[in-house]
């Protein structure tokens, strides 16, 4: 210790089996997360009625998603994603609202894991949903307004590793 070794080398000094763990060293747990299951996100900014392809859009989490008794995305976890499709004018035929592809998500440990706004599992055929509001609320100001609820999924099974 007097000559500067660090708390780990000393440790492994007094057990060379390396079976302990050295002292405070986080114990960590990892988590699978299923393609495909369901949770709330709710719109941050209003979407303007031209709206283009690329456009990002930002969401948060409208509340903790568990796995089992972990919690792996907290309620207001940054959720993006992405304007796909702009808005198009049908002939004889109101207009058709834009699409969009959802991105990733922000876990509790700050890692991304991709997610997507349709369900399914990875590989199935992935249609963009359109940009539309649950239950048909519209604003005249936007054609999204923020606080819009929507369905995000994750895309496909990922593991999370979360320190206890």
């Amino acid at each position: 210790t007097k000559g500067g070794v660090t708390e780990a080398v000393i440790h492994a000094m007094r057990d060379p089996s390396g079976t302990t763990k050295p002292p405070g060293a986080p114990e960590t747990r990892t988590v699978q997360l299923i393609g495909g299951l369901a949770f709330e996100i709710v719109l941050s900014e209003d979407v303007p009625s031209d709206a283009k392809p690329g456009q990002l859009l930002t969401f948060k989490a409208g509340k903790d998603v568990a796995v089992g008794d972990t919690v792996v995305v907290a309620k207001g976890a940054a959720v993006t994603g992405v304007v796909v499709q702009a808005a198009k004018k049908k002939f004889l035929v109101k207009t058709t609202r834009p699409t969009f592809r959802l991105v990733e998500v922000t876990a509790v440990d700050g890692t991304k894991v991709k997610v997507r706004a349709t369900p399914g599992r990875l590989g199935e055929s992935r249609r963009d949903p359109p940009l539309e509001p649950l239950g048909g609320s519209r604003s005249k100001d936007a054609l999204t307004p923020a606080g819009t609820r929507f369905q995000a999924y994750f895309d496909g099974d990922q593991s999370l590793t979360l320190h206890k």
